[in-house]
């Protein structure tokens, strides 16, 4: 098996001095079970070329793929990376070789020419530019929400940070404050990614762009506005009574918020995993049964009366004819067979 793990903006030298420590388990075990090899990047001028490196195994010089957006040469503009030659992955190798991969958000990469076994991208954190939202096969991305589901693991990594923010508010001992600030952090990189995949997958392509804008902008406006409260606050109780205040909000606030996420979000990945049988699924308070009719590419002529059961809605195959033509050279190998099933069904003497 070929693990290849990808840290980004990550320190060799931590990650090894944690592995020392025991406080990397998982990759410790990966890594007592295999190899471990330190390799050179080119990152030192062209950074966004080290990922194209590492799945290709082609330095840059080869492979040309320096940056998300390029320019080109052909047409005299800068272009999306999407749009140039990608290098053959390690993984389409592995796959003409008759070997299976699994590979989990791939940087700057695209979809395989051929079937490597199961590549997802934008499974944890998803970017229109370096991180699109695809699989292969087509449904393993949604298999993988069914079956793990992001809300739920935003609302554990969430639940799970709140008894570290309480430590880090009232605890009277500094390593314990240090701790507890290091976990939390480390369960808020693992939790925002997962949300905001989420929140952009509940919303149309055209409309990622207005919720990235404004998620930013209600965290700016978050940190204009508490400071403006806690200097009011301040003011008014004092050092100490201010800070507890400000933590008990902090601590009320979040909980809030966790709790809130899971009341209003938790059915849209259960339900739609639990439905077998339904010409069309409509999801959230905004995907009415409108939207699925006449704009959103299914149509308005669905399955009544259990017939979901076995077929979907109205399709262009619907209005095709199916003419089978067959020819048999020699009936002397098949009618043994066929004497036998006409028999069974009285067809024949």
């Amino acid at each position: 098996m070929l693990a290849l793990l990808q840290f980004d903006s990550a320190d060799l030298a931590v990650v090894e001095r944690m592995l020392a420590d025991g406080r990397l388990r998982t990759l410790a075990e990966l890594r007592g079970r295999g190899r471990w090899h330190r390799l050179e990047s080119p990152g030192t001028i062209l950074a966004a070329a080290t990922y194209p490196t590492l799945y290709s195994g082609l330095e840059v010089g080869e492979h040309g793929v320096y940056y998300p957006f390029q320019w080109s040469a052909r047409e005299q503009r800068v272009r999306p990376v999407s749009a140039f030659e990608m290098p053959e992955a390690a993984w389409e190798r592995l796959a003409r070789a008759g070997r299976r991969s699994l590979v989990v958000d791939p940087y700057e990469a695209r979809l395989p020419r051929v079937p490597a076994g199961v590549v997802v991208s934008g499974w944890q954190f998803e970017n229109r530019v370096v991180l699109g939202g695809w699989s292969d096969p087509p449904t393993a991305r949604s298999e993988l929400a069914r079956r793990f589901g992001r809300v739920k693991s935003v609302v554990i990594v969430q639940g799970i940070s709140i008894p570290f923010l309480v430590v880090l508010g009232f605890s009277p001992v500094l390593w314990t404050v240090i701790a507890a600030m290091a976990v939390r952090n480390s369960l808020m990189n693992a939790g925002n990614p997962i949300f905001t995949a989420f929140a952009m997958d509940r919303v149309s392509q055209p409309e990622r762009a207005t919720l990235a804008a404004a998620m930013s902008l209600m965290w700016s406006i978050g940190w204009v506005i508490s400071g403006a409260y806690y200097s009011v606050v301040h003011a008014s109780l004092g050092f100490d009574a201010a800070y507890t205040v400000n933590f008990v909000t902090i601590i009320v606030l979040y909980t809030l918020a966790t709790w809130l996420y899971w009341r209003w979000f938790h059915d849209a990945e259960r339900l739609a995993g639990k439905v077998r049988n339904a010409g069309a699924i409509f999801l959230g308070a905004y995907t009415p049964e409108a939207i699925g009719d006449y704009v959103a590419g299914s149509n308005h002529v669905l399955p009544t009366a259990g017939a979901a059961r076995f077929r979907g809605g109205l399709g262009a195959a619907d209005f095709m004819r199916v003419m089978s033509v067959q020819r048999v050279t020699s009936c002397r190998s098949q009618s043994p067979e066929t004497a036998r099933v006409a028999r069974i069904e009285l067809v024949a003497p």
